[in-house]
C-alpha cells in the first residue's frame, strides 16, 4: 500500500497549481505539468509535444495565467517578485465532526443549504454541503454573498460546479467583495463587459467563446481607457485584412497615442491632412482659458 507524500506535494508544486487543479480540465493539467518540467511557453511546441490543438493550449495558458501560475511578459518586475516569493497562507479547509455539527445547527447555515438545494433543484451531497460550510467558515462571507456566488457559478461554470463556487467565493473575498451591494456592482461591470465582448465579436466576425483572456483585456482597455467604441473597431478593421483582436489593438493603441478622439481624425491621417487632435485642442483651449483668467486677475489688481 502507498500513501501520498504530502511534503513532496507542498515543496515541489506551486501553490497556484495545488489550489486550482481541481477546476482544471485534463489538457490544462497536462500543460501545467509540461511547463513545470522547465519547458517554455511556446504554443506551437506545447501543442506538438502534447498532441493538443493550439486553441486548447492557448485556453490552458489563459487558465493558468489567471490562476497565478504564469506571468505575462507585461507583468511589472515588482509583481513578478511578489508572486515568486509569496507563501501560501490558505487555511486548511477541513473541519472536525464536532465543528461541522455545530455549524449545521446555525440557522443561517441551514437556510443557506436549503436555498442552494432549492436553487439547484436537487438534494446536496454530503461533500457539497461540506464545501459550502467551508466557504461560510473560512471565507467568512455572508449567506447572501455565498448564494450570489452559487447563482453566478451555475450560469458560468462548464463543469465542476462546486469547485467553481469555491474559486469564485475565494476571489471575491480577496477582492473585498463581501457585501451584496459590492457584489452586485461587480457583477454589473462584468455583465457590461460581456456585452461589449459580444459586440466586438460581431464586428470582428469571430466566435465569442474564442476570445482569450488577453483579448478581453484589450477590449476592456479600448472602452475604459481609450474611450473607443465599436465604431472605432469598425474603422480599424476597414483598414486591415487581419481581424484578430491583438492586431486591431495595435491600430487602436497607435491612434490613442496620437491623441485621436474621433473617427474624423483617424481618417484625416489616411489623407495626410494636417491633424490637430481633439485631446490636443482641448488642452490648448484649457491653456487659453487659464491665460485669460490670469490676465483678468492682473488687470483687476492693477486697477485697485
Amino acid at each position: 500500500m502507498y500513501k501520498l507524500n504530502e511534503k513532496f506535494i507542498v515543496d515541489s508544486l506551486p501553490s497556484a497549481f495545488v489550489e486550482r487543479y481541481r477546476t482544471a480540465d485534463g489538457p490544462a493539467l497536462k500543460v501545467a505539468l509540461f511547463l513545470m518540467l522547465g519547458n517554455n511557453c511556446d504554443i506551437s511546441q506545447i501543442a506538438s509535444e502534447l498532441s493538443l490543438p493550439e486553441s486548447t493550449v492557448e485556453r490552458s495558458l489563459d487558465f493558468w495565467y489567471k490562476a497565478g501560475l504564469l506571468l505575462s511578459e507585461d507583468t511589472p518586475e515588482s509583481v513578478k517578485n511578489n508572486r515568486s516569493v509569496k507563501p501560501s497562507v490558505k487555511k486548511e479547509r477541513k473541519m472536525s465532526a464536532e465543528r461541522t455539527a455545530k455549524i449545521f445547527r446555525n440557522p443561517e447555515v441551514s437556510a443557506l443549504l436549503q436555498e442552494v438545494q432549492s436553487f439547484l433543484g436537487r438534494t446536496l451531497t454530503q461533500s457539497e454541503s461540506q464545501r459550502l460550510l467551508c466557504i461560510y467558515e473560512y471565507d467568512e462571507l455572508p449567506v447572501e454573498v455565498i448564494l450570489m456566488a452559487v447563482a453566478y457559478s451555475k450560469e458560468n461554470a462548464k463543469r465542476n460546479l462546486f469547485g467553481y463556487i469555491e474559486r469564485i467565493a475565494s476571489e471575491w473575498k480577496e477582492e473585498g467583495l463581501i457585501t451584496s451591494d459590492k457584489v452586485e456592482k461587480h457583477l454589473s461591470i462584468l455583465a457590461d463587459r460581456k456585452k461589449k465582448y459580444e459586440n466586438i465579436s460581431k464586428v470582428l466576425a469571430v466566435e465569442f467563446n474564442s476570445l482569450k483572456y488577453r483579448d478581453r483585456q484589450y477590449i476592456d482597455r479600448w472602452y475604459e481607457e481609450y474611450g473607443y467604441d465599436e465604431s472605432f473597431v469598425e474603422e480599424a478593421l476597414s483598414r486591415s485584412t487581419n481581424n484578430s483582436v491583438s492586431y486591431i489593438n495595435k491600430i487602436l493603441a497607435s491612434w490613442f497615442q496620437k491623441g485621436y478622439a474621433t473617427i474624423k481624425e483617424t481618417r484625416q491621417e489616411v489623407t495626410n491632412a494636417p491633424i490637430k487632435s481633439s485631446r490636443k485642442r482641448k488642452k490648448d483651449d484649457d491653456e487659453l482659458i487659464m491665460m485669460a483668467v490670469k490676465e483678468l486677475k492682473s488687470r483687476s489688481s492693477n486697477g485697485k
